[in-house]
């Protein structure tokens, strides 16, 4: 009997850790796919800017419009 009340109790904590581990990874999931999206968010910004400087645009209203730094707008358009 207790052979198998130590038992139990070894699987019940065997199966806490792995309830933390997957709840960990799954933060972890969330919290990648919620970066991945802000950072395709700003690359299509950068992108909407690079065309609105190549029709000319003044860089305030690039600013205005992306809601990207006047700093980035300058930096991308040294780059271009």
């Amino acid at each position: 009997m207790y052979i198998l009340n130590a038992y139990d109790t070894i699987v019940r904590t065997i199966s806490r850790e792995d309830e933390i581990k997957i709840r960990a990874l799954d933060s972890g999931k969330e919290e990648g796919i919620k970066e991945g999206i802000k950072e395709g968010h700003k690359q299509e910004q950068m992108t909407i800017a690079k065309e609105m400087l190549k029709e000319n645009m003044d860089v305030k209203t690039i600013a205005k419009i992306t809601k990207l730094s006047i700093k980035q707008i300058e930096d991308l358009k040294v780059n271009m």
